[in-house]
Formats: structure tokens, sequence, C-alpha cells
């Protein structure tokens, strides 16, 4: 099955921009990635780049700034479509919406997102303009990570926190229109199983659907992707299915080890605080050789070898695996137990199970 993808700007007339010197409504893009119509032909081979199109030349150069191999995005295939038609045999499809890392482009997940559609998802990303590194936006603009995030510490916690308050002023609102779109969108219309939306967030996404689901009654699961764990608040216990999935170093003395004392001793703090207030099912685990950019599509697009490392297939399909496993019970009812999964999976060298300390069960 090939996976579609169509591109929305939304406009928040209510809200002014508050990471831009200059006056304007807040405004960011989001992705609908979607199954594809089985009779449809496509034109040409879709490839990396194509994510950022009208702007991939640009996007191009922003890569090669940082580091990727020239034409190398160009060359490296994918099974996502712009704009390609829709299945006729899905409808009432249950929603992942998906937030990412700080600075992190919406999509930069394919790896994911791709398996979700395929096993019957509807995922919606949501970007964060001038917070991520750039934004292309449908009318050729491209909006950059703004100098107060660029200037702004790790330590800044209040700041940051900020910026979590904005993102889910974004997806609160992004889920009204996609009620919305669910009746009058000629494309989109009754698409939308919108009594399962499920959240998958990565760094300060990962903080920021917590926080989402604490507030709003129309998520009903989270999955949490090496969240920024020092950021979450305890307002309310949540009694909502959510799942932490963890990078290989995980406990307040592995993590000293890759940030500074006060941002591990904070992350540390961070993670008892989600063990204590999650009342719901829940399940805390971690990913052997796994980084933070492990949950990302970094690992692919800085691979400069034919084929991709052993160790970050094996990452990706155990993330992949785990989602889907926990989706399907918790969004979709199925009669599988996620926790009999898990445990039947303790063997596999690749996934570890950590209590709220981020210890090794």
């Amino acid at each position: 099955m090939r996976v579609g993808r169509k591109i929305k700007e939304i406009i928040d007339f209510n809200r002014e921009e508050s990471l831009s010197e200059v006056k304007e409504n807040r405004k960011f893009m989001i992705s609908i990635f979607y199954p594809v119509d089985s009779l449809w032909k496509e034109e040409k081979t879709p490839v990396y780049l194509d994510l950022f199109s009208p702007q991939d030349e640009e996007a191009e150069r922003n890569f090669r700034n940082i580091g990727v191999r020239e034409n190398y995005l160009r060359d490296l295939t994918i099974n996502c479509y712009n704009d390609a038609p829709i299945s006729e045999n899905y409808f009432n499809s249950p929603v992942i919406i998906y937030s990412p890392g700080m600075g992190i482009d919406r999509d930069m997940y394919l790896f994911n997102i791709s398996r979700l559609v395929l096993e019957g998802y509807i995922v919606v990303t949501v970007g964060s303009t001038y917070d991520t590194l750039f934004t292309v936006f449908p009318n050729k603009e491209i909006v950059y990570q703004s100098k107060i995030v660029q200037d702004s510490p790790s330590t800044n916690f209040t700041f940051l926190k900020q910026l979590i308050d904005i993102r889910i002023d974004d997806i609160s609102l992004l889920l009204d229109s996609l009620s919305v779109w669910n009746e009058t969108d000629t494309f989109f219309r009754r698409r939308f199983d919108l009594n399962r939306v499920g959240v998958i967030g990565h760094s300060l996404g990962g903080a920021t659907i917590y926080e989402l689901a604490n507030r709003d009654v129309r998520i009903k699961a989270g999955i949490i992707l090496d969240g920024s764990l020092h950021l979450i608040s305890h307002e309310k216990k949540i009694d909502k299915p959510f799942m932490s999935i963890r990078q290989e170093k995980s406990s307040y003395e592995q993590m000293k080890q890759v940030w500074s004392n006060e941002i591990a001793e904070a992350y540390s703090n961070g993670q008892q605080l989600l063990y204590d207030v999650l009342t719901g099912d829940k399940l805390f685990l971690k990913i052997k050789d796994s980084d933070h950019m492990s949950f990302t599509d970094v690992p692919v697009i800085f691979n400069h070898n034919d084929n991709l490392d052993e160790s970050v297939k094996v990452v990706h399909d155990t993330i992949n695996e785990l989602t889907i496993a926990f989706f399907e019970q918790f969004l979709n009812g199925k009669d599988t137990s996620f926790f009999e999964w898990v445990n039947s999976k303790t063997n596999n060298p690749n996934i570890y199970v950590i209590d709220c300390k981020g210890e090794v069960v």
C-alpha cells in the first residue's frame, strides 16, 4: 500500500504570533498522511525532498549546510506521494496526531508515519512555526527558526513551557479543524473517526502531547518518544493509556553522561512525576542502542552509505512494533493484551521495561 500526503496551512485569527518580530497572526503547517487509492498510477517515484515542496531546492541547501551529502535526499526514495487520491476503502479511520521535537520538521518521522498509515491510521503531523529549523509554506515562503528561540538556553524551562503552550493551542485548533473538514472537505469528508484520536510526541512534542491529553478530552491515548519530561506539570492525574519510550540512557546516572547535572536531575524528577500522575494503563520502556535522534528520520537522512546501518533499522522497527501494538489495543479496542505482548518481547534484547527512575526492571 502506498501513502498519500496533503499539506494544509492553518491560521489562527484569534492569536498573535509571539515568536516573531513581525506582527502577524499565528500560522502553522500540517501534513495529513492517508492510504492511496490502489488503482492510481503514479507518475514518478517520490524522494525525500518532496516532503519540502515547493521549496525543495532551498530545503536541500539547508540540509547540506548541516551535513547531509549533496543530492542524497534526491536519491532517497520514499513511499509517500503528494496529493495522491485517497483510497475509497477507508472511512472513519482512527487518527494519530504527531508533535515533533524542537527544531525538527514535522514530517521527519516518516519511518513511523508510513507504517502507521499502512496499518489503517490517518496520521496528522503538526509543524511548529519559528521553533522548527525551517518551515515551508504553500506560497513558497520559508520561515526560519526565530532568534528568540535560537538564543534561549536549554535551561530556560519557563520559555520552553511557553513553546509547549503554543503547540497545545495549535493542536487544539487542528482538532477543531478536523471536525469541520470531516463534514465539509471534499477530499477528507467522513475520513476521520474523531472518537479515536491518539497522539505521539517526540522530545518537546512528547511533553506537549502529555499536557494536551491532560487538558483535552478528545485525546484517548498517547505515546511519548524520549519526551522532555523535565517540562511536564502535575495539574491533575491522567487515567488515559500512556506509553513512554526512552533512549538507552534513561537513568539519572546515564543522563549525566550526555546532559548537564541540572537537566539530568530535572529530567529524572519529571520521569518520576510522569509515573506518579499516570493512573491508567501505562508502560515505561527504553530501546537498546537508541539515542535522542533515533526516534526520527535523522539517522536515515545522514546515512551516506548504500545500506542503512542495521542498528538504526532495528530501532525503527522496534518503535513501529511498539506504537502499532499499543494503539491496536488502546485506540482500536482489539482483544489483545499490549502488556502481555510486551512481556513476550522481554527476551528481545532491544526492549527493556524500566521503572520510574529509568532503571531496568
